[in-house]
């Protein structure tokens, strides 16, 4: 299958400029951003933020540095992928995300080929936060409103059944975890900035994005981590299924050999 070569210099310089546009941009609103956050993305080597967290279908908060260190494993593999449809019938199912529709026969083939191993698989499914309209909810309603919005609760309790509705089908092999307000892919263009009532912007937020990240969502995004949260692998991202041409630049047999690594 064919690779799109990121290492073009036009394309460095470009996206290094739109990363340092964006980072301005979100220092002037007043988001959260450490002085040590020099890196919009994680690099390998580095350790995920004590406070990067996601939820359960309980919306129960939990860090992933917490989950990263259940059962002690050798290796998390962390997806974040686009989850439920929020009731929207589609030729992919239950899924928003066409990409992510087809991406999860990687991860439904390494839990069937690691099933005795010490490894640990975090799905985490994101919803169509930019896009809530085309679902039948008001257009920014993820990103405008709170969390105790009857709106917001509505669409967040559809969202979790949809999702599970695939988890059950046996389509998402591992139980999902869910990123209800799109922190781990935010995504810093101006055009996207929450409203108030979204709550706070972490520092963290963002960092699971690609660096050179040019789609809306993002999705799906995969690393690997180790039991104290350390970046080993990643991301992998930025495979488009159905562009036409269409772009792959990963396939299940790289995610593979990454993970053999550590076995």
């Amino acid at each position: 299958m064919r690779r799109r070569n990121f290492l073009k210099s036009s394309i460095g310089l470009s996206a290094s400029a739109f990363l340092l546009t964006q980072k301005s941009a979100l220092i002037a609103k007043g988001v959260n951003m450490h002085e040590d956050d020099e890196a919009f993305s994680y690099q390998v080597g580095d350790k995920i933020s004590s406070e990067a967290f996601i939820s359960d279908g309980e919306k129960k908060h939990h860090t992933l540095v917490s989950l990263c260190s259940e059962s002690l494993p050798t290796l998390n593999v962390l997806y974040i992928f686009g989850g439920g449809a929020l009731g929207r019938e589609g030729k992919t199912g239950d899924i928003w995300c066409q990409d992510s529709f087809e991406d999860l026969s990687v991860l439904r083939y390494l839990k069937s080929k690691y099933e005795i191993e010490p490894i640990q698989f975090i799905p985490v499914a994101c919803p169509p936060i930019y896009s809530t309209k085309y679902y039948g909810y008001d257009e920014g309603l993820l990103l405008n409103n709170s969390d105790d919005s009857e709106k917001v609760i509505e669409a967040t309790d559809k969202f979790i059944e949809t999702t599970m509705k695939a988890f059950d089908s046996g389509f998402i092999p591992v139980k999902p975890y869910f990123d209800f307000r799109y922190r781990l892919m935010f995504n810093r263009n101006e055009e996207y900035t929450p409203g108030k009532g979204y709550g706070e912007v972490y520092s963290w937020q963002g960092k699971f994005r690609a660096e050179n990240e040019f789609q809306t969502y993002g999705v799906p995004t995969i690393w690997l981590l180790d039991a104290e949260g350390k970046v080993l692998a990643g991301p992998f991202s930025g495979n488009v299924y159905h562009s036409d041409p269409y772009q792959i630049n990963y396939t299940v047999k790289d995610i593979d050999e990454a993970v053999l690594k550590y076995f």
